[in-house]
């Protein structure tokens, strides 16, 4: 399954960590609303070279927590880049974020 953010497509949402990979992208950090027909809101937007270890590891886990509790489960959607630098990631980071309304930054 893929999802559409911007012009970038992600591949998932998933939640759970083995189904990624450790490769650098950008990953966006979602709540699954289960009780609203399933519906998606975004929580962060991140990006590493490592998206497996940095979207298991962030410490932003406490804000996504706290935007998700009581509303649903956390999903991880990755767009990976495997050949970019980190002033490609950053940039689709800060298009995204101007793009939409993240409350964990």
């Amino acid at each position: 399954m893929s999802i559409k953010f911007g012009t970038y497509d992600f591949e998932g949402p998933y939640q759970s960590a083995r189904q990624m990979f450790e490769k650098p992208g950008v990953y966006i950090v979602l709540c699954r609303d289960i009780k609203v027909d399933a519906r998606f809101y975004l929580l962060d937007v991140q990006e590493s070279e490592k998206v497996l270890t940095h979207a298991t590891t962030s410490k932003n886990m406490v804000c996504w927590t706290k935007g998700c509790h009581g509303i649903g489960t956390i999903a991880v959607a990755v767009c990976y880049m495997e050949k970019s630098t980190k002033q490609e990631r950053d940039k689709a980071v800060n298009y995204l974020r101007a793009l939409y309304d993240v409350p964990c930054k």
